[in-house]
């Protein structure tokens, strides 16, 4: 049977693209929207169909100009620049997952072609050029100098281009009509100076992911707005290794100075990825570690820092002590950690409140450390607390949770009594070079008491929840004194502690010890040792503080001649790190002393990042990551876990 779905303003309104689902179509008009269809499975007699969904505007008001559904996902370009994709849910409801612009400087596309490589190829107007650009080599396939986009022209069907790589198309220019047909197999076999792959410089990283057979998901941000998730390929018993950039995210408004990942609680195989940048923006990802070759990236939601948040007790009313999570709107997102809940709870009996829910602190340049609870369910971010001890640019936040054998019997109590049955402190440095401890345990009890006590009385009260003034301000006036504690406070550096790197001591008699590292501006190297330990009255005692002491300290003034931006641990007595000098140098924690082992100069100039990860395909073997001007990665062989060595003549570099 033949169909007319009507658009919802037929005067004014024309359907100019279309893609079909089962049973739905999804159409784009010219001005910008998107229109969801349901056929019906059999003929009733309805001759004309009316929209179940509908986007205005998405497009802006220059119209849709393709619709493309592949994968369960909806995919719409327009005359904006822009390439969307789209959710298509039960029901024919369509949601905007991502929205990226493929092409600089190109606000007219075309059409879009989606290769079975994974490939993106966009068919855009620049100017009065006819340009087929791919996303994956970041490069023109194709330039015509057609006229310009309002000219009549045509182009050859997506099997052909596909299939044979061949190009046939058509336009009128100066009263004539002309044909061209090439292809493009000599174009895609011939190598090209490609740009750098995140363009000017790198400044953030995270590994994602870890696999067996020595795949590794990398997230590194860029100044020029984008994360770009790197598929790093490690071969067993070969040297060589494999960088390849499988995804580009793009939506931050300035640079994307800080990334933190953590196991999904609601989707299994994938990871969520938090990133912050400039402009006070927090941005949610869900990635798809699954297949390697592809992370599927989901924008979850974002947040700006300067824009009122919602807190979990005030339910849009906006509290005066509440008005520090209302940050500059050109305030800076420094550094970011998180951790899932349940991490901390342990085998509590409110897994299904706590599932899907994760914890994360945000440090800014204005001085302040902002504390959220994101839920994945609802995708939103709840504001907890704001803490401003430093009153100077924070420059890293981290974390640590500790859970002691030794305890065992006191967690049961505490997953009882609605309380943590594990040790979490928050640690942050800032440009004052104090390495500050901070006690999050009453601070998440009370949010999880509180939550709590919200779900029954909504359970008791239903609607009238809302308009319940006295048990809102019990909980107000309950939030308010459940701010973390400041627990230990270490000047470590002269000027600002660049980075943190923590491990705990393994087969000490103490098993509570932890190693610090923290690296700064003044060319210095410390390691501290910690021991954490409860509160006196044990876990019950929820108004004491765990205590956590440096029991010793090593020092090496001198260990770069630059500013040390990276350092990370390779073992409990080993330490890595590097500097603006382009040095990569191993020390070994001896004799109560820092001991140089050796080092190398690395490629990447103005260093901003250092990972290290264990590769489980080559055995006594590890990587480390290096990020600035360009991207760098060294494997590095262990003799023996014990006694770490690390020749210069066994380590190679990509």
């Amino acid at each position: 049977p033949a169909y007319t779905p009507t658009p919802p303003d037929p005067p004014t309104l024309d359907l100019s693209e279309c893609a079909i689902a089962t049973h739905l179509i999804v159409c784009g008009d010219r001005r910008g929207s998107l229109h969801v269809y349901n056929v019906p499975t059999s003929d009733d007699g309805t001759k004309t169909l009316e929209p179940v969904s509908s986007l205005y505007g998405l497009h802006g008001a220059n119209g849709v100009t393709s619709v493309v559904y592949a994968g369960g996902d909806i995919y719409s370009t327009g005359r904006d620049g822009h390439c969307r994709r789209l959710a298509l849910e039960a029901g024919g409801h369509i949601t905007e997952v991502s929205m990226f612009k493929p092409v600089k400087g190109v606000e007219w596309i075309e059409r879009l072609i989606l290769a079975p490589d994974g490939d993106m190829l966009f068919l855009v107007f620049h100017s009065t050029d006819l340009v087929l650009h791919s996303v994956n080599q970041n490069r023109a396939l194709l330039k015509l100098s057609c006229g310009g986009g309002h000219r009549s022209f045509t182009f050859s069907s997506d099997t052909e281009l596909l299939t044979d790589k061949t190009v046939r198309v058509g336009y009128i220019k100066g009263g004539m009509v002309h044909l061209r047909e090439m292809n493009l197999s000599e174009v895609l076999s011939n190598p090209m100076l490609q740009q750098p792959f995140v363009g000017k410089e790198a400044i953030s990283m995270e590994v994602i992911d870890t696999t067996a057979d020595g795949s590794v998901l990398i997230a590194v941000g860029s100044e020029e707005c984008t994360i770009c998730i790197l598929r790093v390929e490690i071969p067993s018993g070969e040297s060589s290794m494999s960088i390849r950039c499988i995804q580009t995210l793009q939506g931050h408004l300035s640079s994307v100075r800080a990334l933190a990942s953590t196991p999904s609680g609601l989707h299994p195989d994938h990871k969520l990825l938090f990133s912050g940048g400039a402009r006070a923006s927090v941005k949610a990802w869900l990635l798809s570690v699954k297949d390697h070759h592809n992370a599927s990236p989901l924008l979850l939601s974002d947040m700006f820092l300067h824009e009122p948040q919602t807190h979990h007790h005030t339910r849009g009313r906006w509290r005066r002590k509440n008005v520090a999570f209302k940050a500059d709107p050109e305030c800076r997102v420094m550094s970011l950690t998180t951790f899932p809940l349940p991490a901390l709870y342990g085998p509590s009996g409110h897994q299904n409140l706590l599932t899907g829910k994760h914890y994360l602190a945000v440090g800014c340049s204005d001085g302040i450390i902002r504390q959220y609870v994101y839920c994945e369910k609802d995708c939103d971010f709840t504001a907890l607390s704001c803490l401003s001890f430093h009153n100077r640019c924070v420059l890293k936040v981290g974390h640590i949770i500790h859970r002691d054998p030794a305890w065992c019997s006191s967690s049961q109590t505490a997953a009882s009594n609605d309380t943590s049955d594990a040790v979490a402190l928050l640690f942050s440095t800032a440009t004052d070079g104090k390495l500050v401890f901070w006690s999050l345990n009453q601070s998440l009890d009370v949010w999880l008491r509180s939550t709590l006590k919200k779900l029954s009385a909504e359970e008791v009260m239903g609607s009238n929840w809302e308009e319940d003034s006295r048990t809102a301000s019990s909980l107000d006036d309950e939030q308010c004194c459940a701010e973390p504690k400041v627990v230990l406070v270490v000047k470590v550096h002269q000027s600002g502690v660049n980075d943190v790197a923590v491990m705990p001591v393994a087969g000490a008699a103490d098993v509570s010890c932890y190693r610090i590292a923290t690296v700064g501006d003044d060319n210095c190297l410390n390691v501290l040792e910690c021991s954490v330990s409860p509160p006196g009255g044990g876990w019950s005692s929820i108004d004491l503080l765990p205590s956590v002491v440096v029991t010793f300290q090593y020092s090496e003034p001198n260990a770069h001649s630059s500013s040390i931006t990276g350092v990370q641990f390779l073992s409990p007595t080993a330490v890595l790190t590097t500097s603006i000098d382009q040095r990569l140098n191993v020390w070994e924690i001896t004799n109560g002393s820092l001991v140089f082992v050796w080092g190398m100069v690395h490629d990447i100039a103005d260093t901003a990042a250092l990972k290290v990860f264990q590769t489980t395909c080559i055995q006594w073997s590890k990587v480390a990551a290096l990020c600035g001007i360009g991207f760098q990665c060294f494997q590095l062989h262990m003799v023996t876990d014990a006694v770490t060595r690390y020749p210069p003549d066994s380590l190679s570099h990509i």
